[in-house]
């Protein structure tokens, strides 16, 4: 069962498929509730996965490795410590374990490549060997820092709650193994990447970031959640915010006084509430990611049901089509919910065929880049609105 979870989670042999890798996973789970640990003879907490006999042996290769730089290492550690099952595990890979390095994609501030590891992630510990059980040669994607001096317990911070993120509910997020270090292309040690001047410096894609991060707030998990909502704002549009206004310091200050892309026409009601939850300006008011998770399972799981309702009668005329035999258990709020999707997902392809061929702003940037010359521009701008005009001091103050 586990095999065939690991085909559907990666493709192998059939089409991709997150959710029903997630199933045979919790599959897994079960049966190995009643299997014991050839070591302690303790029941494993997941497939294959004792958790005090494996902590023990992460434990007892701390000293056999080394990222030479305090937050991985640390990083690293606290992960394998905590590590509930073996999709949790973070490694620090030796670097002459990736081969077939072939380049991808670039951003803004990193390279995509794409690489074999040879030894590949760890799934189980095998008590007659004495070592790891791991799924070798395993293709994976390495993100390589265009400028490896940003490198801080900040961007850090980051990876820490996308790690969190997948933890909670690993069939959403792109899985962390770990990191590397490539020893040609750094132009510094490692361990002096901590001390780096770029520490307040910030980065992204500006339709995609949270009012309070341009602001030179601390970045938290609710500045993610408004990332977030501008991806759900692509689903209904087809294209990317903003992609008609040029990203400078107009609108920088726009997105701090609460624009927000317009609502697309036919968007269902219970997700543009929603998704305006997520791009509220207060950060407090936004939902977390496990809130977003429950909602939007529940919405796709009934919407499935639904069309695996229809595939069963092809013959159902078209009025018929909004009347299915939907779950007796579910709420009329719920229920009119899913109408809502339905009925919409026609009127938004057709909306979207329209709006994706009209011509970006030649200054709309969709790859990352540094914000700090952008907002010292807007600090001067918001210092001469202000003493141009008092009355609009507090709709531009951030």
């Amino acid at each position: 069962m586990f095999n065939l979870a690991d085909c559907y989670k990666n493709g192998e042999g059939t089409e991709k498929n997150l959710e029903k890798a997630f199933y045979w996973y919790k599959q897994v789970k079960e049966v190995s509730e009643n299997e014991l640990c050839d070591g302690c003879k303790q029941p494993y907490i997941e497939y294959q996965w004792c958790q005090q006999c494996n902590i023990r042996q992460l434990q007892q290769n701390f000293s056999k490795w080394t990222s030479e730089n305090e937050f991985i290492n640390k990083f690293i550690e606290e992960a394998q410590l905590k590590a509930k099952n073996s999709y949790e595990i973070l490694e620090w890979i030796p670097y002459n374990k990736l081969i077939n390095i072939k380049y991808f994609d670039k951003g803004g501030f990193s390279k995509i490549y794409k690489a074999i590891w040879l030894d590949g992630p760890i799934y189980s510990w095998n008590f007659d060997k004495q070592q790891w059980n791991r799924q070798t040669n395993y293709e994976v994607i390495l993100k390589i820092l265009n400028d490896s001096s940003g490198l801080s317990n900040k961007f850090l911070e980051e990876w820490k709650y996308h790690y969190n993120c997948q933890k909670n509910s690993f069939s959403k997020f792109t899985q962390i193994f770990g990191f590397t270090q490539d020893p040609v292309r750094l132009c510094k040690p490692i361990n002096d990447l901590q001390d780096s001047d770029n520490e307040n410096e910030i980065y992204g894609v500006l339709p995609y970031m949270a009012p309070e991060i341009l602001r030179n707030n601390p970045y938290t998990q609710a500045s993610d959640i408004y990332s977030l909502s501008m991806v759900m704002w692509e689903f209904t549009s087809g294209i990317p915010p903003f992609k008609y206004l040029a990203h400078d310091h107009h609108l920088v200050l726009s997105i701090c006084d609460g624009e927000r892309p317009k609502i697309i026409e036919n968007t269902p009601k219970c997700y543009i509430d929603l998704m305006k939850r997520c791009w509220d300006s207060n950060p407090s008011n936004r939902p977390t990611i496990v809130m977003l998770e429950n909602i939007i399972s529940e919405w796709s799981r009934y919407i499935d049901e639904y069309y695996n309702y229809l595939k069963l009668d092809e013959n159902l005329k078209l009025d018929e089509k909004y009347s299915p035999q939907l779950p007796a258990d579910i709420d009329n709020q719920l229920k009119y919910d899913i109408f809502e999707f339905i009925k919409a997902n026609e009127a938004l392809v057709q909306k979207q065929v329209y709006t994706s061929v009209i011509q970006s702003h030649p200054q709309a940037y969709y790859k990352s880049r540094k914000f700090s010359e952008i907002l010292d521009k807007s600090e001067c701008f918001i210092c001469t609105e202000i003493s141009d005009n008092k009355s609009e001091y507090s709709k531009l103050m951030i």
